[in-house]
């Protein structure tokens, strides 16, 4: 690694564009060391090692919330369910670092996405290399099959409903289902929805491409129309609500599951809201490994052994596509 001084020379020998580039990427490599440092000194384990010995198992279930910031999760995770809980560090500030720096081998399981983020044509509008369909068995994507235009989001009751029958006909439970919540928009009881039309007119939104939702909450947080304490509201209520979902998942398992978060979430610390800065905040996330005395307790439902189960087709429009990756806040 070059050091600071080092780049600080050349740009006064020769302050070209080239030497101008490695001196202004400075303030990243501080945010690096800082950030590394804070991790080594609490002990923090890498998630991305932890999730590849996870999935070497016969039969596994990983569970990613995404947006699910640690301290948070361990407030309220005892409501719904027991394990053992550790703290671990996320890959990167957002889904696109998660799935680009976590999955880089080749699975044999299904992933269920709900993010349009975790798709090939994500990679190709952002000009990376990365297609997250070369390096699992099945990428099945539900922002496509399961979106709910009002909400701005897939809801997590139609991911579970989706992993429940992909469970019921797999010879062993290979699965990563990632759920949307707690990401904004919050849709549990106290909500912070996109719109505040009527259906008319947020039809009118989305067909005329006029306005983004997430875009919206942030202008509203900014203009001081949403209190920091509105928000993390919104933000637990969400979690719950992911949740609730998760326990349903798990009742009818009966093989190691885990609960993690693709990346944390600000809610007002320091001025920030969401996840658009990297911080020390951003990737602590869960990792809970669920007690056995919670797993298998129901079959699962005939309605979900009955249900014709679609890959997915990742055939659509541009146009489509780009509309969920800017509700959730990926696009302008």
């Amino acid at each position: 690694m070059v050091d600071l001084g080092t780049r600080i020379e050349t740009v006064v020998r020769d302050p070209s564009g080239a030497a101008l580039a490695a001196y202004n990427k400075i303030p990243d490599l501080y945010q690096r060391i800082k950030m590394e440092s804070y991790r080594r000194r609490h002990s923090i384990e890498r998630q991305r090692p932890l999730l590849h010995e996870f999935v070497e198992d016969d039969n596994f279930v990983v569970v990613v919330l995404d947006a699910c910031r640690y301290d948070i999760f361990k407030d309220i995770y005892q409501g719904y369910l027991e394990g053992n809980l550790t703290k671990v560090w996320a890959s990167g500030r957002w889904t696109g670092d998660y799935s680009r720096r976590t999955w880089t081998g080749n699975y044999d399981m299904t992933y269920l996405t709900t993010i349009p983020v975790v798709s090939d044509f994500y990679g190709e509008i952002r000009g990376w290399d990365y297609r997250p369909s070369n390096h699992f068995k099945n990428l099945v994507p539900l922002w496509d099959t399961d979106w709910d235009p009002s909400l701005g989001t897939v809801p997590p009751d139609s991911v579970t409903d989706t992993a429940l029958a992909f469970v019921s006909k797999m010879e062993s439970t290979k699965l990563v289902v990632h759920y949307s919540q707690p990401h904004v928009p919050y849709i549990g009881d106290t909500k912070i929805l996109p719109w505040d039309e009527e259906p008319e007119g947020m039809r009118h939104l989305l067909e005329e491409d006029i306005d983004r939702p997430t875009q919206r909450i942030y202008e509203q947080i900014q203009r001081g129309e949403i209190s920091d304490q509105k928000l993390k509201q919104a933000y637990i209520d969400n979690l719950e609500c992911a949740l609730e979902e998760v326990v349903r998942l798990i009742k009818r398992v009966d093989c190691p599951v885990v609960i993690t978060g693709d990346h944390g979430e600000h809610l007002g610390e320091g001025g920030k809201y969401l996840h658009e800065e990297d911080s020390t905040l951003i990737r602590q996330v869960p990792w809970l490994i669920v007690d056995e005395s919670e797993k298998g307790h129901q079959e699962i439902e005939p309605e979900y052994k009955n249900r014709d189960i679609q890959y997915g087709d990742q055939e659509q429009s541009s146009q489509e596509v780009k509309e969920r990756l800017a509700n959730l806040g990926y696009v302008e």
